[in-house]
């Protein structure tokens, strides 16, 4: 570690109770955070893992297991450590429970990192909670290092400058629109649904602030079809999990195209594993270094990803462009309506998780014909499929969350901004090819653009504001792709701006699996009024369309507390003003 990447930080324990540090990027401005349980004791999490680990091989209680273990800490705490390390299982390392906070972080980065976790519990700001823009206007500089910038200033200065002038053009297109229709509709809403008037029926809980929120966040809920995914946003996500699973989450993202998320990685490391010497006068003592210094740059991943690619071209008899493309509206400035359908139930979920692989390189293609070529192939052919994906992961570069398995699946069309909603909440197991995809390429121009319901829905905004509105998204997405065609052109160009370029409005075809376990979560919790309208929707839909194909699974109906709970309405002026 380069003491100069970092400026560290502790709080004063006295003020936050528990002592937090922090290393802030001084290449990227992020900062990284994590808590010392007890400074009075160090290691806690270690000592609660090596704990464990002594269960294994002695059957005695909790009190006599620890007074052992202060015993031998107080000797030689390093060797009490290191005997955790060297155990001879790696699940040793699930027992340590660490903390990382993130701050400064684009969404695009944040929605991908819980798409690819599923061992952990963690939390991202809600857009209702985002200053937009206020950060400042993202300029080309940060998609470089510094290294990279002397060489593209050298040798490319006068395209970089015209480049970076499109893209400051582009954001504040964006915040323009954002803002116009975060005005307009706060008064239109406000006048349609009565938001300061006192009506018969009205919950007398219903204050004017509590009014005043509602709108806002209603409003909010159509005008962020403007943002970016990951430009002038920046997010803070919070994320709780096991040394081991920190390892692996690590791995992934020091093997990223994406130089900040690389970076991030590096950080978090730096963070959770230091060299002590290198920082400074900071007291920290690492909850579990010894525990996760093995996370390595996982290149499997990326490599069985281009392997699978170079397999269906040379395998083009089974899985033919032409075939898989046909009726697909393949990127196109069409306006899609939100939808959700059950996966057919022919596939079993092992054909649907290598469909699923495919589309990480071929996000074009149609998932249910993917399925069927799938289940048709020969053993030998199925085989080197298998080999493609799964050879080479090990205990700590483990096999990344989207290879998770569910008995049901579920297919959906959804803008960016549902799909960060379910991200955010942890819902089930998500895949989206247009936010997991290792090419930019592949997802130049997304799959088409979603209307919030507020306006698609109500036949007086539809009638007033809906043609204007879709014209609004078309021109902005019109001025993204003339902006990443100018950034296509250029061999310096890094493919990871496209995402961030992408707006919340740009359908995001996912797939998510599932349990009945989570089914019966997102039918009891995710349809309440308190969440956005598009994504509530769908959470219904979800419900609804599993209950009544699964009789044996009828019960999940949407219910709570013995009443039947009404679909989502987006022209429902109580719906509108409850937040519970």
């Amino acid at each position: 570690m380069d003491s100069s990447r970092y400026t560290w930080k502790t709080s004063n324990v006295t003020e936050t109770g528990l002592k937090v540090i922090a290393n802030i990027s001084n290449e990227t401005g992020i900062k990284a955070e994590t808590v010392e349980f007890n400074s009075l004791v160090p290691y806690v999490s270690s000592l609660m893992a090596y704990s464990g680990a002594k269960i294994s091989r002695q059957n005695i209680g909790l009190v006599e297991l620890l007074t052992q273990i202060n015993s031998m800490t107080k000797k030689n705490a390093s060797q009490a450590i290191g005997g955790i390390v060297n155990y001879g299982h790696a699940s040793v390392a699930e027992m340590s429970q660490l903390i990382v906070v993130l701050t400064g972080i684009t969404d695009s980065i944040v929605t991908k990192f819980f798409a690819n976790t599923s061992v952990g519990a963690g939390q991202q700001s809600s857009t209702r909670y985002i200053d937009f823009g206020g950060s400042g206007i993202v300029t080309l500089s940060s998609y470089f290092t510094l290294e990279e910038l002397k060489t593209i200033n050298s040798k490319h200065h006068k395209s970089y400058n015209s480049l970076n002038s499109l893209l400051t053009s582009y954001q504040q297109k964006s915040l323009e629109l954002f803002n116009h229709w975060r005005d307009t509709l706060t008064f239109a809403y406000s006048k349609h649904f009565g938001v300061y008037e006192q009506l018969e029926g009205d919950d007398p809980k219903w204050a004017k602030n509590q009014r005043k929120s509602a709108l806002s966040a209603r409003v909010l809920d159509t005008a962020r079809a403007f943002l970016t995914f990951g430009l002038y946003n920046r997010t803070t996500m919070f994320y709780l999990t096991n040394a081991r699973e920190w390892a692996s989450i690590i791995g992934r993202m020091r093997s990223s195209d994406d130089w900040i998320e690389r970076y991030t990685g590096d950080q978090i490391f730096d963070l959770l594993a230091p060299q002590l010497e290198l920082m400074g006068d900071v007291d920290y003592t690492p909850e579990a270094a010894d525990l996760i210094k093995y996370a390595s740059m996982d290149e499997t991943t990326k490599t069985n990803f281009e392997k699978l690619d170079q397999w269906l071209i040379k395998n083009t008899e089974s899985f033919h462009p032409d075939y898989f493309c046909t009726n697909q509206a393949r990127f196109e400035l069409d306006v899609v309506e939100l939808s959700v359908s059950k996966s057919s139930t022919r596939f079993d979920p092992t054909v649907r998780l290598i469909a699923l692989m495919i589309l990480e390189v071929r996000p074009e293609w149609n998932f249910s014909k993917i399925c069927s070529v799938v289940l048709c192939l020969n053993y030998e052919l199925q085989i080197q499929l298998s080999d493609l994906l799964l050879l080479n992961y090990d205990c700590y570069n483990m096999v990344p969350g989207r290879f998770n398995t569910h008995s049901y699946s579920f297919d959906y069309d959804a803008p960016l901004s549902v799909y960060r909603d379910l991200n955010r909440h942890r819902a089930w197991t998500r895949y989206s090819p247009l936010v997991n995809g290792l090419s930019g390429d592949n997802i130049f121009q997304g799959f088409g653009l979603c209307i919030p319901m507020y306006l698609s829905h109500i036949q007086e905004f539809r009638d007033e504001f809906y043609d204007v509105f879709v014209d609004d998204l078309i021109n902005l997405e019109s001025q993204r792709l003339d902006l990443l065609n100018n950034l296509k052109n250029e061999v310096w160009m890094h493919n990871n701006i496209v995402k961030d370029t992408l707006l919340f409005a740009t359908n995001s075809r996912f797939n998510m699996s599932a349990g009945i376990k989570e089914i019966s979560y997102m039918t009891d919790r995710r349809e309440r009024p308190g969440g956005h309208i598009d994504y509530r929707y769908l959470a219904y839909q979800t419900a609804k369309i599993h209950a009544d194909s699964e009789p044996i699974n009828a019960g999940l109906r949407l219910n709570r507390k013995g009443l039947n709970v009404l679909e989502p309405d987006p022209k429902n002026r109580y719906d509108f003003l409850d937040r519970s």
